[in-house]
């Protein structure tokens, strides 16, 4: 399935499943259950565009490329719900997506686009030494 923000009211639990993992082309894909109702909130990583769905219908969507927290306020069915993404590991690409119904929590999901391993820190850890020697050589070049 490409991503078009189609106003699909079904999703398949197949197209569900592949959208839940985020990618740099699919983004973050968060699905919430309550009751009858299916919650879907969407994030690109890359044009920061966020689109929150209740059963396929698109309640808000917005385009947010600066601030680590996001917060989303919508009504339905009489009740107000809260989604917000926050950025809470910036060198994963981690984002939790949290529901609020009528100020209670109904749902709190992390994902991340870099999985943690030990490859992945140690590629890390290079480039932050690499960057520091470079840096400590600038200035040791100038005084």
């Amino acid at each position: 399935m490409t991503q078009k923000y189609k106003s699909d009211s079904n999703l398949l639990e197949a197209e569900q499943l592949k959208l839940a993992e985020p990618s740099f082309k699919n983004g973050y894909n968060f699905f919430f259950k309550d009751g009858s109702d299916v919650i879907r909130a969407y994030g690109s990583g890359k044009s920061g565009k966020e689109i929150i769905y209740i059963n396929g219908k698109i309640k808000s969507e917005t385009r947010n490329l600066r601030d680590l927290l996001s917060r989303h306020v919508v009504m339905h069915n009489d009740h107000e719900y809260e989604i917000s993404f926050i950025a809470v590991g910036v060198m994963r690409g981690e984002i939790e997506c949290s529901v609020l119904k009528d100020g209670s929590l109904i749902g709190r999901e992390t994902k991340a686009f870099y999985k943690s391993s030990i490859w992945g820190t140690v590629f890390l850890g290079f480039f932050f030494g690499v960057g520091i020697t470079v840096g400590y050589l600038t200035v040791a070049n100038f005084n």
